[in-house]
């Protein structure tokens, strides 16, 4: 049975608790995963780094984590396409770097996957809006 290949993209200064637990769920699903991570932090180098809990916790799993100083001279492109993911998960494309990677993604014919960001209210949100015309 061949692993699906993932490249997950992390766009923040560090590791949330959402990045470990998606991150968990495909190390711990019965069917295999191959995860990597790139991580979209304004980093150097790794010297500079501080690893915070989330990021240590995800470490028993040796999933390669990268991030833009690893790129060296590499484009985007080329790191994207060296990787062969069978599919690139982020949270959206409302930042720059998210945006270019979906479009690299299409040149690739790599699909993408946007997970919320955010919580949905358990029930719905109502208010009583009045719209005023200014015509």
């Amino acid at each position: 049975m061949s692993s699906s290949k993932i490249l997950f993209i992390h766009t923040s200064f560090q590791f949330s608790g959402k990045t470990s637990k998606f991150i968990k769920y495909f190390k711990l699903n019965k069917k295999k995963y191959d995860v990597s991570v790139l991580a979209l932090e304004p980093f150097l180098n790794k010297q500079k780094r501080i690893l915070n809990k989330m990021e240590l916790d995800i470490g028993v799993y040796n999933i390669p984590i990268h991030n833009l100083a690893d790129l060296k001279t590499n484009s985007l492109s080329n790191f994207v396409k060296k990787s062969q993911p069978d599919i690139v998960i982020m949270y959206d494309d409302a930042f720059l770097m998210n945006a270019t990677i979906t479009a690299i993604c299409r040149n690739l014919k790599i699909p993408t996957l946007y997970i919320q960001h955010g919580f949905y209210p358990k029930s719905p949100v109502k208010k009583n809006i009045k719209f005023i015309s200014f015509v």
